[in-house]
């Protein structure tokens, strides 16, 4: 049986996801029926609610609260498509991503590409950045991954082959895991930047 080509990990947590963002996410995902995407949802801890959407959320036994870095993990050691991407279910990817997304990817050389994301609420002047507190959803700073550096990429915008994800698995729970699997994969293997935007993260 041919792999799907994307495995979609979606992390989620009701007690700071609400119903809307959480539609706003799956509204973004490729049908549940496209046999060329897996979408992997698991959530943090029992649910608090029944949501409604098309696809199955997975729980764990219990709540880790590790701002969703154990779901991560479960979703490499489960993913069996080709490509594998990472979202947080209270951001959505970009209208129209995926056939956009899999012409790029299959003419590319590397197993790693980078694209750009919207950082909704985000404020970026030189050296420093900040959020507002509420977040204003309407102000965002586009983050291209260019140079790589903490804070300067999410990582809905880094894009991997699933095998590699495998080799390495997620690095650590701690609050910088992502930064930490992004900067020893970019290290060690060839990337690719694409002229495309991903998606929004709020």
């Amino acid at each position: 049986m041919t792999p799907p080509f994307f495995s979609i990990v979606v992390a989620h947590y009701q007690g700071s996801v609400s119903p809307e963002e959480y539609q706003r996410c799956y509204e973004s995902l490729p049908d549940v029926h496209d046999p060329d995407v897996e979408v992997l949802v698991f959530h943090d801890g029992p649910l608090l609610h029944i949501d409604d959407g098309p696809f199955h959320i997975e729980t764990t036994p219990a709540r880790a609260n590790v701002t969703g870095h154990n779901l991560r993990r479960l979703g490499i050691e489960r993913a069996t498509g080709t490509w594998l991407l990472h979202i947080n279910a209270d951001g959505c990817f970009a209208p129209d991503l995926f056939p956009k997304l899999r012409a790029e990817l299959e003419t590319l050389t590397t197993d790693i590409a980078i694209g750009s994301v919207e950082m909704r609420g985000l404020h970026k002047k030189p050296g420093y950045s900040w959020y507002d507190t509420p977040r204003n959803p309407h102000i965002f700073t586009v983050l291209h991954g260019q140079p790589l550096r903490l804070g300067n990429i999410d990582i809905m915008q880094f894009i991997a082959k699933t095998s590699l994800w495998k080799h390495y698995g997620w690095p650590s729970l701690s609050p910088i895991s992502d930064w930490q699997a992004v900067d020893r994969m970019t290290r060690e293997h060839a990337h690719t930047y694409l002229p495309l935007l991903i998606g929004r993260h709020y």
